[in-house]
Formats: C-alpha cells, structure tokens, sequence
C-alpha cells in the first residue's frame, strides 16, 4: 500500500514540474528577433494577414451628429448610451464626433448577441434630458420628450455594426425654438 501512495505521488509530481517547465518556455523570450516588414515574404499557398485600419479600431462604432444652426458656439455635444454620457469632439461648426469601443457601448465584459441594439440620445453640455435633442410628441405618445422617456423607450435605436459611422441629424434641441434664438419674451429681470 505504501508503495502504491509513493508511486502516486511520484506521477503527481513529475505531472507538476512538467506543467512548469512548459509555462517557463512560454514565458521566455523569443531567441530570434521578429520579421520586419521588408523581411517577411509571402511564400507560394501562404495567406496573407488582413489589413487593419488605424482610423476605426475593431470592435468599435463612430457616432457623428450635426447639430442645428442655433447650436450656441461654445456648448459641448454628448452622446448618452445606457445613460452613460461621452463628450463628442466638436469636428466643425454643426459636426460632432466620437468612435466608441464595444466595452464602452456596452460595458466591460458583457457577451453581444445577435442582432444586438444600442439606444442613444444627444445632449448639449452633459445636462442629461434638460438640455437633450428635442422629441417630437405624436399622437400615440403625447408625453414623449418628458424627461421619462430619456433612458427609456425612445431617443435613437440602432444596430451594433463595428466599425459603422452612425450619421444623425439634430433637427431641434429641447427648449430652443427649430429656427433662430430664444428671444426675451417678459420685463422680468432676476434680482
């Protein structure tokens, strides 16, 4: 019996140090330096690899949204998704943009599955609905540009694609009239 348990052992340990010697000459460095460019020639049968863009990394989306003429000139555009707020970079004077990676328009470790859609609204200065892109109510939802209905069923829907540029158009923010500026409307003044 004794010899048995030894010899168990024995199996156990030579299992053990093996799997450590394997790790080791993974861990260690490559003896030969890399390829260049230059160096590296397609030979007869062999696949190429595919080209990657710098512009777009994978797995991510572009968002850019032109915003209406009456856009005062030094607010900031955010893209709110899953009522996480992104600062756009302003691109001209009515064009904003952002490219997104997937953990950051779905969050880190979260599984994709089919057909997945994203939900999203644009906001002036990071003020969330009050200073949100202004939706028009229609008869089967009267209440839809109350302040509900930000995070919720309404905004922008789309398909996660990676690597698509999402083009949107704001046609009005909330509170602004669709052409020209607010103008004073009372003789009130704030004291």
């Amino acid at each position: 019996m004794k010899k048995m348990l030894l010899f168990v052992l024995l199996v156990i340990s030579l299992v053990f140090i093996s799997g450590c010697a394997q790790q080791y000459e993974e861990m260690k460095e490559p003896t030969s330096p890399p390829f260049s460019a230059d160096e590296r020639q397609q030979q007869p049968g062999q696949i190429s690899e595919p080209e990657i863009k710098p512009e777009i990394p994978m797995k991510a989306m572009t968002f850019e949204v032109t915003v209406p003429k009456n856009t005062p000139e030094g607010d900031t555009v955010w893209v709110y998704i899953r009522q996480i707020p992104h600062k756009m970079e302003k691109i001209d004077d009515s064009t904003f943009s952002i490219t997104l990676r997937e953990a950051q328009l779905f969050g880190e470790g979260y599984i994709l599955g089919l057909n997945e859609k994203l939900r999203y609204r644009y906001s002036r200065n990071g003020y969330e609905f009050r200073t949100a892109e202004y939706l028009t109510p229609i008869p089967e939802e009267p209440d839809r540009d109350t302040s509900n209905y930000f995070w919720t069923a309404h905004g922008r829907e789309i398909d996660y694609e990676p690597g698509k540029i999402q083009k949107d158009t704001i046609e009005r923010w909330r509170w602004f009239p669709k052409e020209g500026m607010i103008t004073k409307t009372t003789n009130l003044e704030p004291s």
